[in-house]
C-alpha cells in the first residue's frame, strides 16, 4: 500500500485489502484498521475476515469511525454460495462476541463513504437492551447482504440504521432479540428478501423517531408482531403496494 496526501491527510491511492484472522481479538482488529488512512481517495478498503469462528477476546465493539471518500467493505467468505440455509449451510466466518456485552457489536459511525457488510454470521449473545448487533450511524449508503444475525435474548436489535443512514438489507436471516431490523432518527432502510430462522425476534421490523423502512419481497416474522413503531414517529412502507 502506498499513500497520497489529500487535504493534508494521508489517503489510499489504490484498492487495499486488510486480512483479519480468527485469532485476533476485537482490540487487535480495531487497532489494525485504525492504523490505516481514513481518507479512502475514491478506492475500496476491504476488511477481509478469515474463515473460522472469531471468539478471541471479543469483549468490545468492532468500531469503524470517520472513514470517507470511497468504499469500506467488511466481508467474510464470498465464495460460500448464498442465500444461506441457517443450520445447514452457515457462513464460513462467524463473529461471536463475548456474553454480557453492553455496547454495539459492529459499530459504523460517521463514515461518509459507501459501506458494504456481507457473508458474516454475527452473534452477540445477551447484549444489553436497546443496542444492536450491527449499528450504522450517520453514515453513507450502506448495503448489508447475505448475513446471519443473532442478537440473543433480550431487548436488542439485529441490524439498526440510525441518525440519517440510508441503505438496504437483503438476503439476510435473523433470530432472537427485540427486532430483526430497526430504523430510527431519520434513517431510511430498504428491506428486501429477508427472513427469520430459529426463534423469531419479537418484531420483524421496528421504526422510531422518523425512521423509515421500505419493504419488498419476503420479510422476517416477529413473535409479537411483524411490524411496529415507537417513539414520536416512523413508517414501514410496502414497496409492493
Amino acid at each position: 500500500m502506498s499513500l497520497n496526501i489529500a487535504n493534508g491527510m494521508p489517503a489510499l491511492d489504490a484498492n487495499y485489502t486488510l486480512t483479519l484472522t480468527a485469532s485476533m481479538s476485537a482490540a487487535e482488529k480495531n487497532a489494525a484498521w485504525n492504523a490505516l488512512p481514513k481518507e479512502l481517495g475514491g478506492h475500496t478498503l476491504t476488511l477481509q475476515l478469515a474463515d473460522g469462528t472469531h471468539t478471541t477476546s471479543m469483549d468490545e465493539p468492532l468500531r469503524l469511525e470517520n472513514f470517507r471518500g470511497g468504499t469500506l467493505r467488511l466481508q467474510g467468505n464470498t465464495g460460500d454460495g448464498t442465500p444461506y440455509n441457517p443450520g445447514v449451510s452457515d457462513p464460513s466466518v462467524i463473529l461471536e462476541f463475548d456474553a454480557g456485552m453492553t455496547d454495539q457489536g459492529i459499530y459504523f459511525l460517521n463514515c461518509q463513504c459507501r459501506i458494504e457488510i456481507r457473508n458474516v454470521y454475527l452473534k452477540v449473545p445477551d447484549i444489553g437492551d436497546g443496542i444492536a448487533c450491527l449499528r450504522v450511524e450517520a453514515c453513507g449508503y450502506t448495503v448489508v447482504n447475505d448475513c446471519l444475525v443473532e442478537p440473543g435474548a433480550g431487548d436488542a436489535y439485529g441490524v439498526q440504521f440510525y441518525r440519517g443512514t440510508l441503505g438496504r438489507v437483503e438476503d439476510c436471516f435473523f433470530t432472537n432479540g427485540n427486532s430483526a431490523m430497526h430504523s430510527a432518527r431519520g434513517a431510511n432502510l430498504h428491506s428486501e428478501d429477508n427472513d427469520e430462522y430459529g426463534t423469531d425476534p419479537d418484531y420483524g421490523l421496528r421504526v422510531a423517531d422518523s425512521g423509515v423502512i421500505g419493504i419488498d419481497g419476503t420479510q422476517p416474522t416477529g413473535g409479537t408482531s411483524d411490524e411496529t413503531g415507537d417513539g414520536s414517529s416512523g413508517a414501514v412502507i410496502n414497496g409492493d403496494a
